[in-house]
């Protein structure tokens, strides 16, 4: 009975520790979101490397853009034109990339008194291969996920409106690829 107490705890207790990180990520500041995205890239299968940020042109959105790490000179040159020339934070994963997307939000903001505020990042999505989100699914989101039986269903979902969060783990439409999607602001606002 001791045992079956203390693994119902410590399952408790490793759940609500391996959350944090993406409750953290709902609202925090451009350093944190760059380590948040870090974490993503690393549990990926592939060897990514931070490239840049990229912000968009009214400062609303932002994106961490992750390459492979045996990318060449010459691909990094076609990035860095793309990101230069791009209008849109969002379409850098078809080119074989790590995208981590965020929305800003400028606490204390006043436009009428010119108060620019204090930029607040807020985790949106991550898109990519199921293989390479899965880990970071498993060790931060679920730790009960299975591989098998998301990858059948399309989905998994952690909803806990008392606590305040809402995490999606989904295949896109388009079939290859799949995201997992922070809808916490839903429940929160």
């Amino acid at each position: 009975m001791k045992k079956l107490l203390l693994l119902l705890v410590f399952t408790n207790f490793a759940f609500s520790q391996n959350i944090e990180l993406l409750k953290q990520a709902t609202k925090c500041d451009a350093l944190f979101a760059k380590k948040f995205s870090e974490e993503i890239a690393k549990s990926s299968r592939i060897k990514y490397v931070f490239f840049d940020e990229l912000i968009s042109q009214r400062g609303k959105a932002s994106t961490m853009v992750f390459i492979p790490e045996n990318s060449t000179e010459e691909q990094k040159k076609s990035l860095r034109a793309h990101m230069d020339t791009s209008l849109n934070t969002n379409n850098f994963e078809s080119t074989g990339n790590l995208s981590v997307h965020f929305s800003i939000q400028y606490d204390g903001e006043n436009k009428d008194l010119e108060i620019k505020g204090i930029p607040s990042y807020r985790f949106e999505n991550v898109e990519a291969k199921f293989l390479d989100l899965f880990d970071f699914w498993k060790n931060n989101v679920d730790p009960t996920a299975d591989k098998e039986k998301i990858s059948q269903k399309g989905i998994s979902a952690i909803r806990k409106n008392e606590d305040g969060y809402w995490i999606n783990f989904s295949r896109k439409s388009n079939g290859e690829n799949w995201y997992i999607q922070n809808y916490t602001h839903r429940i929160n606002e």
